[in-house]
């Protein structure tokens, strides 16, 4: 009887664990394939770090 319990709970934990990782996976994906990439500058003025801004910007 034990045995019977254990392999059930078993088996339920992997089915929640299942459609838990369809939906979170499916609710990280962008929707219309878009994605976004940072910058990060250490320079110390403005135009160099817009000019990577728009060199990054550009790249598709």
């Amino acid at each position: 009887m034990n045995r019977k319990i254990i392999v059930l709970d078993i088996v339920v934990a992997l089915l929640v664990s299942s459609v838990a990782a369809v939906l979170i996976s499916g609710a990280f994906s962008p929707k219309n394939g878009e994605f976004y990439v940072g910058v990060t500058y250490g320079g110390d003025n403005v135009e160099d770090a817009k000019l990577l801004i728009d060199k990054v910007n550009s790249i598709k």
